[in-house]
């Protein structure tokens, strides 16, 4: 290890195992393996040292006033073999310091770059750190979260190594990057991406992870339509997230007391004193996205012929949460042509707590017309003179009124 001027006097020890004291205001000194060189602070020098083996060293400077230590920089357990070359440039004090250049190999071109760090201690570590993601909220189905979600990152440098210098994350894929300081909550539903990576003291930078996070706090809707294809009521769900929703229906008969016989004008028999039952038909159709999230709709069906759907919405949950329904009516009747393979006939009539719509087809005039007085469609097979009712609307083609659910309120659609 030898101390360099800018005259190219050395003092230390050369390669021959030499003690030179050529740089007035220093002098060198050794105890076993350990070896010193001491200069005043006006001295701009650099150090030189060469391996001699293969291992590791540890190379300090101090600042001294008096006896005094003001400041120190260390580098340890720095890189070695018999051919490795290390220079350290000292211009003024240790502010001004270079960076610990290591030329393991001795071509020349130096392998590892330190840079000092005034009162803590540079260790030779290659290995970046490793963060880990804890991911915290109420979880659903298919990865997904119902809830807002708390996002915690945690890093740990290798055994011996510097330590966690910063740990980085991004969530608008690495447009910008933030240090992370303290647990990120994510609010918004859909698919968010976190980029995140840690560095070490030493410079060492982890690779790049990413994680998806997916939130979904809200149940499907439905929209209840009749399907000229099938002839049959569609129950279609609707989600703002998920792509494909599930929905199964479930048909049972309760019996209810009916009307209580008007005792006019009977006769007094046993049979008066029961209250009659009447059936009832229940269906319920479950959504379920792929969150996890259900809604269910029930409603009484009102006809089971072959060319009607009559029905009345009695109650809507989400979650659990039901809504009663107070008016939701929706009806269909048609008469098809099977030669002409067309519809001669299709009225509906839907009715929720905020708006009506009748409506006619008419196969001739190839035109739906919506009544100006909506009522309920009559069971016989015509077009409840419709053409002789007011009018509010003539529109072309076949138009089918559906009815839609929203945050547990019914709206018709057309």
């Amino acid at each position: 290890m030898e101390l360099v001027d800018n005259e190219g006097r050395r003092t230390g020890i050369n390669a021959d195992g030499q003690i030179q004291e050529q740089i007035p205001g220093t002098y060198f000194k050794q105890f076993g393996d350990v070896k010193y060189i001491f200069a005043d602070e006006n001295i701009s020098s650099h150090v030189e040292m060469k391996g001699y083996d293969s291992g590791t060293f540890t190379f300090a400077i101090k600042e001294l006033k008096g006896d005094e230590e003001i400041d120190e920089i260390v580098f340890k357990d720095m890189p070695t073999t018999s051919q490795t070359k290390v220079t350290f440039a000292v211009p003024e004090n240790l502010e001004s310091v270079s960076n610990l250049e290591i030329d393991k190999d001795g071509d020349g071109t130096a392998d590892f770059s330190f840079e000092p760090k005034i009162g803590e201690i540079v260790m030779f570590d290659l290995e970046p750190p490793t963060t880990e993601l804890a991911v915290s909220g109420t979880p659903g189905e298919n990865g997904w979260h119902v809830s807002d979600v708390l996002l915690n990152l945690s890093a740990i440098d290798n055994e011996n190594g510097s330590g966690v210098f910063e740990t980085n994350f991004s969530l608008n894929d690495g447009a910008t990057w933030e240090k992370y300081l303290e647990p990120i909550t994510i609010s918004r539903e859909g698919v968010s991406t976190i980029r995140f990576f840690s560095v070490d003291k030493n410079g060492n930078s982890e690779a790049e992870k990413v994680q998806t996070i997916k939130i979904d706090k809200t149940a499907p809707e439905a929209r209840m339509t009749f399907n000229l294809a099938t002839q049959k009521l569609d129950i279609i769900g609707m989600d703002n997230l998920s792509q494909n929703v599930l929905m199964e229906t479930k048909e049972q008969s309760i019996f209810v007391d009916g009307p209580q016989p008007d005792k006019k004008n009977k006769f007094w028999h046993w049979a008066w004193f029961q209250k009659p039952k009447e059936k009832k038909i229940i269906v319920t159709a479950t959504l379920i996205d792929q969150a996890g999230h259900e809604t269910e709709i029930a409603w009484e069906k009102k006809h089971g012929n072959d060319h009607r759907i009559d029905l009345a919405i009695s109650s809507i949950s989400y979650d659990g949460q039901k809504t009663n329904i107070n008016k939701g009516i929706l009806q269909y009747k048609w008469m098809q042509n099977w030669r002409k393979n067309k519809y001669q006939l299709f009225a509906s009539h839907l009715g929720t707590s905020s708006m009506s719509i009748e409506s006619h087809y008419f196969s001739s005039k190839n035109q739906t017309w919506l009544m100006e007085k909506p009522t309920e469609i009559a069971d016989d097979d015509d077009n409840d003179n419709a053409e002789r009712r007011p009018v509010w609307k003539k529109m072309p083609g076949m138009i089918i009124p559906s009815i839609i659910t929203e945050k547990g309120i019914l709206k018709i659609n057309y």
